[in-house]
């Protein structure tokens, strides 16, 4: 192993000690304060928390589209029942997530879909052209990589939020006619298995925005290798202003927020690779 790989695996459990303890003290914090940070903020209606409504999921789409329609792509590779699960996981998850991009569009604003639609058809005719081109040369073993890490990502964003949040079924704030009498912190499991609340799928697939920093693994001159710190607060602001606009619109708690952030930069942390990305170009 060299020095360089071992700082990079050393960087990567310090991040992971990072992102653990922090989500454990925001949780603490967070815990006794759920209810006061609503009682203050709760401003239904508007027009901030409905434009990050729709904002939001966008990355769950466009990343989750890509990284399906690769993944298919790659079983190519394979043959017998590992080749025909693999595809049959692709296809769950790329109509999976074209479903739910589109499912809370057809609920409350349907004339959304005339653009929707279209635009998920686009995002799978790129992955397609995009897919081929990049598994047929020299970074294909990067690529790879990456396609993994964002389905993984996504699945855990999308797939592995919605069964939590029917298995703590926590009723969100909006929801409650008597906030002081009807409040339960989020460890206390509810029956509310129907668009409850924790965690919070917005604020998940939202952070599945630093996908975009994947890209330089196997495109080493792309923007986001180029213009990173740029990129980073720019996600950072998309990311945070989705947060935010769920609990102004009292959808979500400020727990709810925490772990769905958590779910999916544990995804990206977990996922680095120690080894340094070698140019197959030089």
């Amino acid at each position: 192993m060299t020095v360089s790989t071992t700082h990079r695996s050393r960087r990567k459990y310090i991040l992971l000690a990072i992102l653990c303890g922090s989500y454990t003290f925001f949780m603490a914090l967070f815990t006794v304060t759920d209810l006061q940070i609503n009682l203050a903020l709760y401003c239904p209606g508007n027009l901030f928390s409905e434009v990050f409504y729709y904002l939001g999921p966008l990355p769950m789409l466009v990343f989750g589209i890509f990284s399906s329609v690769s993944f298919l792509l790659m079983s190519s590779d394979y043959s017998g029942t590992l080749k025909a699960w693999r595809m049959i996981y692709g296809v769950f998850a790329l109509l999976y997530f074209s479903f739910m991009g589109n499912a809370s569009l057809a609920y409350t604003m349907p004339l959304l879909l005339f653009a929707s639609i279209p635009a998920c058809f686009l995002i799978f005719i790129f992955s397609l052209r995009a897919g081929r081109r990049l598994l047929s040369s020299d970074v294909k073993p990067q690529f790879t990589r990456a396609v993994c890490t964002m389905l993984i990502a996504c699945t855990a964003a999308v797939m592995g939020v919605d069964v939590l949040k029917i298995v703590f079924g926590r009723l969100r704030f909006a929801g409650l006619s008597d906030p002081l009498m009807q409040f339960r912190p989020w460890y206390v499991i509810q029956s509310h298995h129907i668009n409850s609340g924790f965690p919070s799928g917005h604020a998940s697939r939202s952070a599945l925005l630093f996908c975009c920093f994947l890209i330089p693994s196997f495109r080493p001159k792309s923007i986001f290798g180029r213009r990173r710190l740029l990129f980073l607060i720019l996600f950072i602001a998309f990311t945070g202003c989705s947060c935010i606009s769920r609990i102004l619109a009292g959808e979500h708690y400020a727990t709810d927020i925490i772990t769905g952030l958590f779910i999916t930069l544990l995804v990206f942390v977990l996922r680095m690779r120690p080894e340094p990305f070698v140019d197959p170009a030089r």
